[in-house]
């Protein structure tokens, strides 16, 4: 009785192997996919953008703030690369999206600060979306004036 229980442990641990295996490669191969499949859409550090602004608007989703309001270190390094994509050329605009839902906690306020004051984006080529909180796309939100159409 021994030796079949062995056996059957030993089946079961050679096929929860096979199967972990088995997930692995499916994660790997999906993971492959998804990488290849986006490659032209994803915008490496050293992308070079011609002379002309290329896109709409550059949109940064909202990441939480601190205790103290100011953006969180996700958020911060979401507005950084906002900005430098915005002082290479690829557009004129940066739409700002984020809950704003309590007056002691907006999201679209400190990351226009933080683009203005810290980044040195002009104020005027900030465009908030106070909806944030929203699932609609922010593009759909904004007036033709700010790149986006009217709902």
């Amino acid at each position: 009785m021994k030796k079949s229980l062995k056996k059957s442990l030993v089946i079961s641990l050679a096929a929860l192997t096979a199967v972990a295996v088995l997930f692995l490669l499916v994660g790997i191969a999906i993971n492959a996919y998804v990488v290849q499949s986006t490659k032209e859409d994803v915008l490496s550090l050293k992308h070079e953008f011609p002379n002309e602004k290329t896109y709409d608007c550059i949109i940064v989703l909202g990441a939480g703030l601190k205790s103290d309001g100011t953006p969180s270190n996700m958020l911060e390094d979401r507005l950084r690369r906002a900005s430098e994509v915005y002082f290479d050329g690829a557009s004129d605009k940066i739409l700002v999206t984020g809950d704003n839902g309590r007056i002691e906690y907006n999201e679209t306020i400190a990351m226009k600060k933080h683009l203005v004051n810290v980044l040195g984006v002009p104020e005027e080529d900030v465009v908030c979306d106070y909806a944030g909180f929203c699932p609609s796309p922010p593009a759909n939100r904004q007036p033709p004036t700010a790149g986006g159409h009217a709902p």
